[in-house]
């Protein structure tokens, strides 16, 4: 088996640092990662070059994209036809090589042709090697009929724009706008206008409630929801939520179909919403499945904002880096461990609304246990736990990972290693193949454990101080393994930290 991606940490640590910063600059300008909380265990990775003469595959792909121009010049219809009839990962891979090379000549017309074939259109992520001067062209020669535009992190979108493509592609159903900050007033009137939208994220961008408001109140059909830190309002003026949601229901245009009714996906991340504002969001939205509310500093009770209906209905919620108040986590909690239905549980630097002692962390063995002697299918498969220092206790962790968890992070967080190996010996995960450790404290009981795991594929082990040998020892008992993270672990010296991946890149 061919093992790949080793992470290796850089030995040029100011270069290191540099690089790091411009990622998260660039991040911060365009959006780009804008629905993910920026991760403390990012890390700057150096490429190896396997030491191996390329394919008969590359070598094709190389010769056709320096010939490309050739090609596509005399025996233009030959070569689109041949180039669609690729397999998809030949096509994008060779597309983006083509791309990279050749930006100068792009234009939607060779675009449609092809890389990006109507109904879907995603400028921004499809085309990440044009120079931005190349956009506005392309943004007046998109085509009509589209289903899906992904314009996320497109910051030459003007608010003149969103009437153009609406006006020429009136059945979307999918509109990505995050970190479009211009669009205002002519977009919003635009899009409300998009009877059969069914995905809209306008994320981090300067649309006010009022807005936002218009938009829910013709579009009914909406799906998935993301709204991830907009409508930014003073905490003394949260009511202007409950304002908006008595005008989307008084302003209905459809009598058959409620707004919200339809909705399975929200994302109210980083809104200053308050918790009676958010209960009677969902209590409008019965078909609600995954809930994302994480950042939201204004909000404190769960048991005031989820409706005791979605315990049993909820799939995904994520709660992570919220202030709750303890007594109503405690209740909250219990709900969550009697549901079979929550399968994503994201519970990352939890802490309490109060926090004056050692005790500020939320996530702590009894809080994460049940009250009663049996669980009612409770079985996870992702779990997130990362920057939970006070994540103490033998019980919990045999509560949470199960049989059927597939991912599990508890980087940051401190646990009781003896317990890790207990709860994997007794309930053999045998579905979990990524397992995120990073800054734990990676002793002999945590090292059985992982061992264990015989459908493990991701490890994560950055800035721990796991030894050679165990780092063998995992190896050895992983055959599935294909991804190892040992960034920053010092006591494996760099050189041998160089042969590892060596001997992990190129081992059969």
């Amino acid at each position: 088996m061919k093992r790949k991606n080793f992470n290796i940490e850089p030995s040029n640590r100011s270069k290191s640092n540099k690089s790091t910063k411009i990622d998260d600059d660039i991040r911060m300008r365009l959006w780009i990662n804008a629905s993910q909380e920026p991760s403390s265990n990012l890390s700057a990775t150096r490429y190896v070059p396997p030491l191996r003469a390329p394919t008969l595959k590359e070598l094709s792909i190389s010769i056709v994209v320096d010939k490309f121009k050739q090609l596509y010049e005399s025996s233009r219809d030959t070569f689109v036809e041949s180039f669609r009839r690729l397999p998809d990962f030949d096509r994008e891979t060779l597309g983006d090589a083509i791309m990279t090379k050749y930006a100068d000549l792009m234009s939607i017309t060779l675009i449609r042709e092809l890389f990006i074939l109507p109904p879907s259109i995603k400028l921004d992520h499809s085309l990440p090697s044009l120079s931005r001067q190349h956009y506005p062209k392309l943004l007046r020669e998109l085509p009509g009929g589209l289903t899906t535009l992904d314009l996320i992190g497109f910051s030459e979108l003007s608010d003149k724009s969103g009437p153009q493509f609406v006006r020429k592609s009136p059945h979307l159903r999918t509109l990505k706008l995050r970190g479009c900050l211009s669009i205002g007033e002519s977009s919003i009137d635009a899009i409300k206008m998009l009877s059969e939208l069914e995905h809209l994220d306008v994320s981090f961008t300067a649309i006010p409630l009022a807005g936002l408001s218009k938009v829910l109140s013709n579009c009914v059909k909406l799906k998935r929801l993301d709204i991830n830190a907009t409508g930014k309002v003073g905490s003394k003026n949260t009511a202007q939520w409950d304002q908006m949601l008595d005008s989307v229901i008084s302003s209905s245009v459809n009598a058959n179909l409620q707004p919200l009714s339809q909705l399975e996906h929200l994302n109210v991340a980083e809104c200053n919403i308050s918790d009676a504002a958010l209960g009677r969001w969902l209590t409008l939205a019965p078909s609600l499945k995954v809930l994302n509310c994480s950042n939201c500093e204004s909000l404190s009770n769960p048991m005031l904002f989820l409706p005791p209906n979605l315990y049993n209905q909820l799939v995904k919620i994520d709660i992570s880096f919220m202030s709750l108040d303890l007594f109503s986590f405690n209740a909250f909690y219990q709900e969550i461990l009697k549901s079979s239905s929550i399968k994503v549980l994201w519970m990352s630097g939890m802490m309490r609304k109060a926090s004056a002692s050692d005790n500020e962390f939320l996530l702590v063995d009894g809080r994460l246990t049940p009250t009663e002697n049996t669980l009612e299918g409770f079985a996870p498969e992702e779990l997130e736990w990362s920057n939970n220092p006070r994540l103490k206790g033998s019980q919990c962790l045999s509560y949470h990972i199960t049989s059927k968890l597939k991912y599990l992070n508890l980087s940051g967080s401190t646990f009781d290693g003896a317990a890790f190996n207990d709860a994997i010996m007794a309930n053999d995960p045998r579905c979990l193949e990524n397992l995120q450790l990073n800054e734990c404290n990676i002793d002999a009981n945590v090292v059985a454990g992982i061992t264990k795991l015989k459908g493990l594929k991701t490890l994560g082990l950055m800035k721990t101080k796991i030894d050679e040998e165990s780092l063998n020892e995992i190896i050895k008992c992983s055959p599935l393994l294909s991804s190892l993270n040992i960034t920053q672990c010092r006591a494996i010296p760099v050189v041998n930290r160089r042969r590892y991946f060596e001997y992990y890149d190129e081992r059969e």
